[in-house]
């Protein structure tokens, strides 16, 4: 493989993340005009208290950032040189790889662990500002929403209900497989482009998949020249890569196995945009109301 090839989940991780242009905390404004209003002091001390909590979990986001684009230079390093096929025979570079997979695998799990929790601190606060209880969560804030019809500001309401779809499929489920459910994150080596295939749903492959993704590659090894070592992710990927040259059959079948043995990662770039799509509503929300 080589460095052009390896530019893969970084395609998706720019300058413009919104994280990494904004130096200052969005919610400052607002939540100083929000506290000139408030006379009750307890009320004050919860906001200063939250307001608090979120400030420090939203600039740990673009420390995350800048980890994972060094975890990309290091990776890429690494399979421009060589070094992941030449770690099968030596240990020492072996044991470097693994720091190098690691770190990456810290820094992306970081990510979707610490922007799930952002979100929770986002709704927590808004919930202060409009003087009602604290969630417990974002989760749980969106779903009595929509079972609230007498929620006191509705177009606020409206935004959650229907402008974060993204959060339960591209946010909430990737963090409940790490925390909640302690599955393991992980991608494929070689997938290009957006496509980081995330095993995160599923522990241990089933030997059915393996069995049938052992079939695809026997039928297209020789047409297409498979030369990697055969093993279910590394031939998972090379049909992956060589998608467009299988017949419209078999690309079905390798989606649906792609499919059964965990989820396509989401974009971190696209995430971090509708997180703070979220803040910003916040922010002018309560900043003109």
């Amino acid at each position: 493989m080589t460095h052009k090839d390896h530019k893969r989940q970084y395609n998706f991780l720019t300058d413009k993340n919104p994280f990494l242009v904004r130096k200052k905390n969005p919610l400052l404004d607002c939540t100083v005009k929000v506290m000139k209003t408030v006379t009750n002091e307890n009320r004050r001390i919860n906001i200063k208290n939250r307001y608090r909590s979120f400030d420090y979990t939203y600039f740990c986001i673009p420390i995350i950032l800048k980890r994972i684009r060094e975890d990309a230079k290091h990776v890429s390093f690494y399979y421009a040189k060589g070094y992941y096929y030449r770690s099968k025979k030596d240990v020492t570079t072996l044991s470097e790889w693994k720091m190098v997979r690691c770190s990456e695998y810290l820094d992306v799990s970081n990510f979707f662990i610490h922007t799930c929790i952002l979100m929770d601190e986002m709704c927590k606060l808004a919930m202060l500002f409009l003087e009602n209880n604290e969630p417990r969560s974002f989760s749980k804030h969106k779903k009595s929403l929509m079972t609230n019809e007498n929620f006191s500001d509705k177009y606020y309401s409206g935004f959650v209900v229907k402008k974060t779809n993204w959060y339960e499929s591209e946010l909430k489920d990737i963090r409940d497989d790490l925390v909640v459910h302690t599955q393991p994150l992980d991608w494929t080596d070689s997938a290009v482009g957006d496509e980081l295939i995330s095993v995160s749903k599923v522990s241990r492959y089933p030997h059915t998949l393996v069995a049938e993704t052992n079939k695809l590659v026997d039928k297209y090894s020789t047409k297409l020249d498979f030369q990697i070592e055969r093993n279910y992710y590394s031939s998972l990927s090379w049909l992956t890569n060589n998608k467009n040259r299988l017949s419209t059959d078999d690309q079905s079948r390798l989606e649906m196995i792609k499919k059964k043995s965990g989820q396509i990662l989401p974009s971190i770039d696209q995430v971090s945009k509708q997180v703070f799509e979220y803040i910003s509503f916040i922010s002018n929300h309560f900043k003109n109301r």
